[in-house]
C-alpha cells in the first residue's frame, strides 16, 4: 500500500537532506510540478474509488441481510398462521364456526391482524430490499466509471514520469557540459600561469654542475588553481546516487512504525505479487511521484524494495506529510 531531500522537501516536510545528486533547472521543475498535479488527482481518485468499494461492500451486506430477514419473516408468518388455524387442537372450520359467536369474531380478527402485520412486514422488507438493490446498481456503475478514471490518470502520470526522466537526463547532460567547459578553462589558466623557460646560457656562463648521485628531477605541481569564477557548487553526476546509509531521523515515528508493521511486518525487502514493494508497500508509480515531490530525483525508477532503509523511511514520511494516511487505506 510510492517516483523521495532538497530545500523544498525541508521546507514542506522537515526531512533531513540526504546525500546525492539533486536535479535542478527549469525543465525538471516544470516536470515535477506536472507530476505533482497529476499525483494529487490520482490520490484523490484512488480515495474516491476506495470509498465506493467500501460503500458497495456495505450495501451488498445489507441486501443479504434484508433478503435473509424477508425469508425469516415469511417463515414466521406462515408458522403463526398455522398456529392460529390449528390452535388448541381445533380445526379451522371449528375455529370459524364455533358456537360462541363473540369468540369466533375475536379469532377472525386475530387472524386478520396477524395476516396484516405479516403483510406489512413483508412489504417493508420488499421496499428496503428494492432500494438497496437500486443503490447497489448505482454503486456498481460508479465503480466502473472510477476504474476508468484511475486507468486514465495512471497512464497520464506514467507519461509525465517519462517526461520527467527525460528532463532529468537533459539537465544532467547540461551540467556535464558545463563541468567540461570549466575544466577546459581551468587548464587554459594553468597553462597561462606557467613561468617562461630561462634564456639560453651564454658562452661565458659557468659550467653546469651535475646533481648529486641519487637525486631525482624537480617536481612541479600540476594541480590547476581554483577558478575564481566558479561558484563552488556540486556538479551533478550522470548516474543515480548511491543508497543513503544510516538511520532516518523519523524512523521511530509512531506512524512509520505502525505502517511498517501492518504493511510488511517490518521487512524492507518485502515484495507483494500484486505490485507493492518494501517496508511501506509502495507501488512503483507512487514511489516515483513521491520521489519527484520531495526532490529526491535520484530515487526515481528505483524499485522500492531495493532502496535503503533510510530512503524508504524518507519517502514514506514525505508521502505521509503530503497525503496523510490515505495512501495506506487510512490505517495507523
Amino acid at each position: 500500500m510510492a517516483v523521495v531531500i532538497a530545500l523544498l522537501a525541508i521546507a514542506t516536510t522537515g526531512a533531513v537532506p540526504a546525500s546525492g545528486a539533486q536535479a535542478t533547472g527549469e525543465p525538471v521543475e516544470a516536470a515535477r510540478a506536472s507530476v505533482d498535479e497529476i499525483a494529487v488527482r490520482w490520490f484523490a481518485a484512488q480515495v474516491e474509488a476506495d470509498e465506493i468499494e467500501q460503500r458497495l461492500a456495505v450495501v451488498e451486506r445489507r441486501v443479504e441481510i434484508a433478503e435473509e430477514q424477508t425469508a425469516t419473516t415469511l417463515e414466521i408468518a406462515t408458522a403463526r398462521a398455522l398456529q392460529i388455524y390449528k390452535g388448541a387442537g381445533a380445526t379451522f372450520p371449528d375455529l370459524i364456526a364455533g358456537d360462541d359467536a363473540l369468540q369466533s369474531a375475536r379469532r377472525v380478527e386475530l387472524i386478520d391482524r396477524a395476516n396484516a402485520e405479516s403483510d406489512a412486514a413483508m412489504d417493508d422488507l420488499a421496499a428496503v430490499t428494492e432500494d438497496l438493490r437500486a443503490e447497489r446498481a448505482e454503486l456498481t456503475v460508479a465503480r466502473e466509471k472510477q476504474a476508468t478514471v484511475l486507468t486514465e490518470l495512471e497512464a497520464e502520470r506514467s507519461d509525465l514520469v517519462a517526461a520527467l526522466d527525460a528532463a532529468i537526463a537533459a539537465d544532467r547532460a547540461t551540467a556535464s557540459a558545463a563541468a567540461a567547459r570549466r575544466a577546459v578553462g581551468a587548464s587554459a589558466r594553468a597553462a597561462a600561469s606557467t613561468p617562461a623557460p630561462p634564456p639560453p646560457a651564454s658562452s661565458t656562463a659557468l659550467p653546469e654542475v651535475a646533481p648529486p648521485a641519487g637525486s631525482g628531477p624537480a617536481v612541479t605541481s600540476t594541480v590547476p588553481p581554483a577558478d575564481a569564477g566558479d561558484s563552488g557548487g556540486t556538479v551533478e553526476s550522470s548516474e543515480p546516487a548511491a543508497p543513503t546509509a544510516g538511520v532516518h531521523p523519523r524512523h521511530d515515528e509512531p506512524f512509520l512504525v505502525c505502517t511498517r508493521a501492518r504493511e510488511s511486518g517490518g521487512s524492507y525487502t518485502a515484495v507483494n505479487p500484486a505490485g507493492y514493494y518494501g517496508a511501506y508497500q509502495f507501488s512503483p508509480l507512487t514511489w516515483d511521484a513521491t520521489a519527484s515531490h520531495a526532490g529526491r530525483l535520484e530515487l526515481a525508477g528505483v524499485l522500492p524494495s531495493r532502496a535503503s532503509e533510510y530512503d524508504q523511511d524518507d519517502l514514506a514520511w514525505v508521502l505521509y506529510q503530503w497525503q496523510g494516511n490515505t495512501p495506506w487505506g487510512g490505517r495507523c
